[in-house]
């Protein structure tokens, strides 16, 4: 976005031009003004160049303000912020340029610091909000051109996912009569489950959703950092160089877990880029919710499986059983952690279970698992220093779908003289 701030300055008295073109780059050097001694010239200037905003006096030999406010709004169809800078002090004159579009009206006179850091100050506001205006709208053609992307923040939690865009999709069909996509955008932020933001390329917020906090108006226009809520300073940080991160990188960040300390509750966050027409990032999107409850269930099995004397898998029904999932005490089982199994830098049926037993091993399990019952049994593996173990084996098909694709199952060792006993 262009940092400067044009603005066309118009009034027949060419010292009031030199007042403005003098003092509005002291209040703030983002502006650039350009001047015209009357409305006419002003017209012409207008037609054939860009400006951010108008100042323009009220009485002017050829057309006045006001009919020169009037041309801008109807026969150029702007809604350009236009400011009345006039010693016409009427109330009459304010009211009518108010009502033909006149975004302020502010009377000459007094102190020109004073008088001139006011006029500053209100053209920079109306810029500032027009240009937020212009965002908002970017905002909703975005939204009509990647009306699937918010049914694809990830593909790691897809039950979440399933729902939201279930929610999404049964949303879209309850407002399709509407015409504008505005509607569309109100309601999903009103009503799904979890919390969603968009963020502009400074990381301030355009729209917050009301799921985490119950005045969400506040956050408007303001980053992370900028806002007052009982979360550590640090956190608020945290979220702003993420923020950051994702619209200078243009980078995706999926499903980060954080932890709030001050509500004791666990986040995953996911932000991804917002890009305009052109693909340049003019912010992101975003989304987080609240994963304490699956969090906890998982820290109680984490801890139940810990506590085991052996390990849990699930692999593949193939040969060589790829484990896809190994928890527990792999590594003081066989040599091995459960990362190289996982990963495949060993196999657990072709290098960890011992070359005598892994024909009828695979025979036994094929035999239980292919008619979708249990098994169970007893065989010797290898650990990565070379010894042999005797482990003791109960699994059962995972899903079935005609061919069984996966097994889970538990796995511990057993001295090798209580094995004997067994077999005597």
């Amino acid at each position: 976005m262009d940092e400067s701030f044009r603005v066309l300055a118009v009034d027949d008295d060419p010292g009031i031009s030199e007042l403005i073109t003098e003092f509005l780059p002291r209040e703030d050097d983002r502006f650039i003004v350009e001047t015209a001694t009357s409305a006419t010239e002003a017209i012409d200037r207008f037609d054939q160049e860009v400006f951010d905003a108008i100042i323009s006096d009220y009485q002017m030999p050829d057309v006045d303000g006001l009919d020169f406010l009037e041309t801008i709004r109807d026969d150029f169809d702007s809604d350009i912020p236009f400011i009345i800078f006039t010693g016409k002090g009427r109330e009459e004159v304010a009211i009518d340029a108010l009502n033909f579009g006149a975004d302020r009206y502010l009377q000459k006179g007094g102190d020109p610091t004073s008088q001139y850091s006011v006029l500053a100050d209100a053209v920079r506001n109306e810029i500032e909000k027009h240009q937020t205006k212009a965002e908002l709208r970017a905002l909703n053609q975005e939204l009509t051109a990647q009306n699937q992307q918010l049914e694809a923040y990830t593909e790691q939690l897809e039950t979440t996912e399933q729902r939201l865009r279930d929610e999404i999709e049964e949303r879209k069909k309850r407002e399709q009569e509407l015409k504008r996509h505005k509607r569309l955008l109100d309601a999903l932020f009103d009503f799904v489950p979890i919390h969603l933001f968009i963020k502009d390329r400074k990381g301030r917020h355009l729209w917050v959703s009301s799921e985490f906090y119950d005045d969400p108006e506040r956050w408007i226009g303001n980053r992370d950092t900028e806002v007052e809520y009982d979360v550590p300073e640090e956190f608020s940080e945290e979220a702003y160089e993420d923020d950051m991160q994702v619209i200078e990188e243009g980078e995706r960040i999926i499903d980060k877990e954080t932890y709030d300390e001050a509500r004791g509750r666990y986040f995953l966050t996911s932000k991804v880029p917002w890009r305009d027409e052109d693909g340049d990032v003019v912010g992101l999107l975003g989304y987080s919710f609240d994963v304490t409850e699956q969090k906890e269930r998982e820290q109680r099995l984490q801890t139940i499986i810990n506590n085991l004397p052996g390990i849990v898998y699930r692999c593949k029904q193939q040969p060589g059983w790829p484990m896809e999932m190994v928890r527990g005490r792999a590594e003081e089982l066989t040599g091995y952690t459960a990362d190289e199994i996982e990963r495949g830098t060993v196999s657990w049926g072709d290098d960890i279970i011992h070359p005598e037993d892994r024909n009828w091993v695979w025979e036994d399990v094929n035999r239980a698992t292919s008619g979708g019952e249990p098994f169970e049994l007893t065989y010797r593996i290898q650990t990565r220093s070379g010894e042999r173990r005797w482990v003791w084996e109960q699994g059962q098909p995972a899903r079935t779908g005609g061919d069984v694709t996966q097994i889970e199952g538990f796995i511990m060792d057993i001295p090798e003289d209580i094995h004997s006993a067994g077999q005597s």
